[in-house]
């Protein structure tokens, strides 16, 4: 008697897909300063590890953005100078009343769907953030390496301190800071597909 045989079940397509930031993420700002005591203008850099979020694509590949947010505690932002640090959270980013920064993810013009296995992609995260209750539009350039479950990569994007009402600094210890802040995301995600 020949055994019956079993046909394999029809994979089932996910309702949605969530992308989620996890541990080796880095929440950087660059700005450039002339130091008083200092001949050449260097960089002020900061950063942070304390950011979270997600992004979150219904099975056709669109953001679901009221899911889709990304989170970063500036109130830990830190640099190589505790004056600038201090001050950037008592008159810039005003962190006793603002600890966090959000950004709302909108759309991700450039990326395929379905997302890739493997391979470099150049998109970009498109939405709302909001930085001392101020929130305004905002694009970041990402470049991402997908591999199968997970994604790393780099986002940028750059804005004036007017954008978001920020003060710009002035201490004694400075001789000028350029009216651009230029933010980073190094982000080390997840790739998890749900339902």
């Amino acid at each position: 008697t020949p055994t019956p045989t079993v046909a394999a079940p029809t994979p089932v397509a996910p309702t949605e897909v969530v992308v989620a930031i996890g541990p080796g993420s880095v929440a950087r700002y660059r700005v450039r300063e002339q130091f008083a005591r200092v001949t050449l203008p260097n960089d002020a850099v900061g950063e942070t590890l304390e950011l979270t979020g997600s992004v979150v694509f219904d099975a056709k590949g669109a953001v679901q953005a009221n899911r889709s947010k990304i989170t970063v505690n500036v109130r830990t932002l830190r640099s190589d100078e505790s004056d600038r640090d201090d001050y950037l959270r008592t008159e810039s980013l005003e962190t006793d009343q603002f600890q966090q920064a959000e950004f709302v993810v909108e759309a991700t013009p450039g990326l395929p769907w379905p997302l890739p296995k493997e391979g470099l992609v150049a998109f970009q995260l498109q939405g709302s953030m909001t930085v001392r209750g101020v929130t305004s539009p905002t694009t970041w350039e990402v470049t991402a390496r997908f591999s199968p479950g997970g994604v790393e990569g780099q986002g940028k994007t750059s804005f004036t301190f007017d954008k978001f009402r920020m003060k710009r600094p002035s201490a004694f210890f400075l001789i000028s800071v350029e009216n651009n802040i230029r933010l980073e995301l190094d982000l080390v995600a997840s790739i998890q597909p749900r339902g």
